[in-house]
């Protein structure tokens, strides 16, 4: 099983149907989705997950509980390294994802500089 880190900017609305396709091939291999609790690209690959019932999914988050866990996956508490709220604290959780990856697939949105952050730090 490969852990497959997922994530895009808060500003997606829907997942393109090549993004869900990828989902797909990742669900079908039996991979373990790491994901975010953000608005926007987490929320949307959360939503689509769980649609179709998968329950090999992790969901990231820094704070006292998620704020998206639609499927209602395993949750991993991160420290939020003294960032206090936003960008910050999602950069701290993000990191995290990164590391404990052995894979990436950022949908990028042609402008948001954290999915691009994301693909260096994978």
């Amino acid at each position: 099983m490969t852990k497959v880190f997922i994530g895009g900017p808060r500003t997606l609305e829907s997942l393109h149907p090549g993004v869900k396709q990828r989902l797909d091939t990742y669900m079908d291999k039996g991979h373990q989705v790491l994901i975010g609790d953000a608005e926007g690209a987490d929320k949307a690959v959360q939503a689509y997950l769980k649609v179709k019932h998968y329950r090999d999914a992790q969901v990231y988050f820094v704070g006292d509980e998620p704020r998206n866990n639609l499927g209602k996956w395993v949750v991993r508490q991160v420290d939020s390294d003294g960032a206090k709220r936003g960008l910050e604290r999602d950069a701290a959780r993000d990191r995290v994802m990164a590391h404990e990856a052995e894979a990436g697939f950022m949908v990028w949105d042609g402008k948001d500089v954290d999915t691009i952050m994301n693909v260096w730090r994978l």
